[in-house]
């Protein structure tokens, strides 16, 4: 799987598991990171709602055509910091 196709599958999911009425909007360009653990892909979507500026994001593996999730959500833009990916980068704690 490449970093784009990561990216597509994070916003797929994204649209299947969170209610229509409480999603974010996607406003900017993504950023994708290859973690150290499994699921190999971490996303970050800059998105925004009637609350204000944050992320969409999601943890992501597999293949493609049968790709894994370990996680997918949004979260508020000041919660994501240089400490936060890294944690995400090497460790399975959840969104």
């Amino acid at each position: 799987m490449t970093a784009s196709q990561a990216v597509e599958l994070c916003l797929q999911q994204y649209e299947e598991y969170v209610p229509a009425d409480r999603r974010s909007t996607p406003s900017g360009e993504p950023r994708t990171f290859e973690r150290q653990v499994s699921p190999h892909w971490f996303v970050l979507i800059p998105a925004s709602n009637e609350y204000g500026k944050g992320y969409i994001q999601c943890i992501i593996g597999g293949t493609y055509e049968n790709p894994t999730s370990g996680g997918v959500g949004a979260v508020v833009d000041s919660v994501v910091t240089d400490e936060y990916i890294q944690y995400f980068l090497n460790e399975n704690g959840g969104l």
